[in-house]
Order: structure tokens, then sequence, then C-alpha cells
């Protein structure tokens, strides 16, 4: 029990942390360089590729599946977190912003899978 609510708890909460972020009405980042939102979206995402690519992976072998199956949350949670945006005051729905949460969540992937591959692929 408790192993399992260190696995899949951060995923779980921060899941809920980027809902919320998101429901910020007219969040402006203005950093004052171009394309600050997509960078956004591609660090808040890679850290959730990786939450959710840890929690996958616990005591399993490093098989493909487990990435792609991490994929099709990516893109599920993607597509739900911009879908969710058209009813926030002040937020669009953007596929250029959906676009950057996936690479994100596929750059956290890879580098779990890069901080991790020995210990993945031992029998």
């Amino acid at each position: 029990m408790i192993q399992n609510l260190k696995m899949y708890g951060p995923p779980i909460f921060y899941a809920v942390l980027i809902l919320i972020i998101s429901s910020i009405p007219s969040l402006d980042l203005n950093t004052g360089f171009s394309y600050q939102d997509k960078v956004a979206h591609l660090l808040e995402y890679s850290i959730f590729g990786v939450l959710i690519q840890r929690a996958l992976q616990y005591g399993k072998s490093g098989d493909f599946r487990w990435y792609l199956t991490g994929m099709g949350i990516g893109v599920i949670y993607g597509a739900f977190d911009e879908i969710h945006q058209i009813w926030v005051p002040g937020r669009e729905a953007e596929i250029g912003d959906f676009a950057a949460d996936f690479a994100g969540f596929i750059i956290g992937q890879g580098l779990f899978f890069i901080q991790n591959r020995s210990r993945l692929f031992r029998r």
C-alpha cells in the first residue's frame, strides 16, 4: 500500500496540479520571449512524463509496451487539459499547446529511459 502510494501518488498529485494551473483564468506568464507558453507546456509535461513512466515501470522490465502505455496517458491527459481550458475564462485550447504537451511528455519518457536503461533491461 505504502509503496503504491509512493509510485502512483506523485503522478496523480501532479495531474491535479496541472488541472489547477490550467483552471486559472487568463494566466499570463509574460517573460518577454516568444513561445514562452510552449516552453512552459514542454517543461510541465516533461516532468509529468517522468512521473508517469516511473510509476508504470516500477518493478517491471523495460518492455516497450510500458512506453506506449505512457504515451497514451500523455495524449489523453494533454487533450483533456486543452479541452478543459475551453471553459476557463480567458483561456483557450490550442493545438500548439497540445503538441508542446505531447513533446514534453515524450522528452520526460526519454529522460526516464536514459536515467534507468541499465536497470530496466536487467533480467
